[in-house]
């Protein structure tokens, strides 16, 4: 019959003739059913990017003889379009029925998933205060389409901290993202020590006497701390290069860490006292005035330091023309004053020279004091005695003699 469409169709025989039998002819049926096939929607998957996006389109499966969808004249496809993440249907429909076939229709679907993005939380670093200090706030990186932090509901991060020492700066996202899939980095939040400065406390002592102790004020402190609350352990370093022989004078008190220690604070800037040496010249309890400007004869006392640290009155004479003679105890620690008398007739201010008999400067254990006009020395050595010394002020000159005597 040439059927090719779905249907029914009437087969009709002709054509056999017999001459023993009489031919009847019965009609047969062809049947063509319609054949079954399927439309899908196209699928697709995509990452949010902020931008709309879209499925659209479909396939067939089931046409025959190289037939295309053009022949189902029903069918209808929407297409899906979205831009927020999630999922959008792509729908496809028509008849049940069209023309040689019976079609079943699919959906199909556009995904976006979630971006991904990072949040940070932020970092700080403080100075100690005393007062409990904080950091807020945080960045994030992977928003796309030039958003902000501001499309992400209920994200949030902060540290707090008094202490020196490191706190965590937690980020946290409470509220629903529904574009983004976050990494949460936690931040850092570094209490740094406060600075402290360790300065020695100056001190006086007479010269002769023993150092007096070394102390040192510490200061720094904050939020009304002081050496106690704040928990300082240990004592500072201090230190001089002063003897019992030093000369009068200023001499540096040096600081350093020592033994401190402190767990909000840091040790950080030293500084230098200074420990003063007074002249010991004490006058002698009698004392007879001579000027010895080098003529007549007589005495005076003056005062010598002796080991022992006592002021001893000890006779000084004038033993021919501008020659003065002092008996020093070998080895004793000497600071005798040349009495004031010796150039009474010289204004004052007038400078004084004080060298050797010949010429040359004073040994390194012996020193004179202009000011107190002391003659002073440390230890003096085995061989230090006698000792010549001119001493000339103006016009006048004499010439001192220190003699050893045991």
């Amino acid at each position: 019959q040439g059927a090719r469409n779905a249907g029914s169709y009437v087969i009709t025989p002709n054509g056999l003739t017999s001459a023993n039998y009489t031919v009847n002819f019965a009609n047969g049926t062809l049947s063509i059913d319609r054949r079954p096939i399927t439309v899908t929607g196209n699928s697709t998957t995509g990452t949010y990017t902020g931008q709309p996006q879209s499925a659209d389109g479909f396939t067939v499966s089931g046409l025959v003889n190289n037939e295309t969808a053009s022949v189902l004249i029903s069918l209808v496809t929407n297409g899906a379009t979205g831009t927020n993440a999630g999922s959008y249907v792509n729908t496809v429909s028509g008849n049940a029925v069209d023309g040689n076939y019976i079609v079943r229709y699919v959906d199909g679907q556009l995904t976006i998933n979630k971006a991904n993005a990072t949040v940070t939380a932020n970092s700080a670093s403080l100075n100690y205060t005393g007062l409990q200090q904080s950091v807020t706030g945080f960045t994030a990186s992977g928003l796309v389409n030039g958003e902000t932090t501001s499309v992400l509901a209920g994200v949030a991060a902060g540290g707090i901290g008094t202490n020196v020492g490191a706190y965590t700066a937690t980020a946290s996202a409470g509220g629903y993202n529904g574009n983004y899939n976050l990494s949460l980095v936690n931040g850092t939040l570094v209490i740094q020590p406060a600075a402290l400065t360790v300065r020695a406390d100056d001190k006086r002592r007479t010269f002769g006497d023993e150092n007096p102790q070394l102390t040192a004020t510490i200061s720094g402190f904050v939020n009304g701390e002081s050496f106690g609350s704040a928990g300082i352990q240990g004592q500072a370093g201090l230190s001089t290069t002063a003897g019992v022989l030093t000369p009068a004078g200023e001499v540096p008190i040096l600081a350093s860490l020592g033994t401190l220690k402190a767990s909000n604070y840091e040790f950080s800037k030293f500084e230098e006292g200074k420990l003063t040496i007074e002249s010991n010249f004490v006058p002698p309890s009698q004392t007879t005035t001579q000027t010895f400007n080098g003529t007549g004869s007589g005495s005076s006392n003056v005062a010598v330091n002796t080991n022992s640290g006592v002021v001893v009155s000890t006779t000084v004479s004038l033993s021919g023309p501008s020659v003065v003679t002092v008996n020093v105890p070998q080895n004793a620690l000497s600071g005798f004053n040349v009495p004031v008398s010796t150039f009474g007739s010289l204004p004052p201010g007038t400078p004084v020279t004080v060298t050797l008999a010949g010429g040359a400067s004073l040994p390194n254990w012996l020193s004179f004091d202009p000011v107190t006009m002391s003659l002073v020395s440390s230890a003096i050595p085995s061989d230090g005695l006698p000792v010549s010394i001119t001493l000339k002020a103006g016009d006048q000159e004499f010439v001192l003699t220190l003699n050893a005597v045991n």
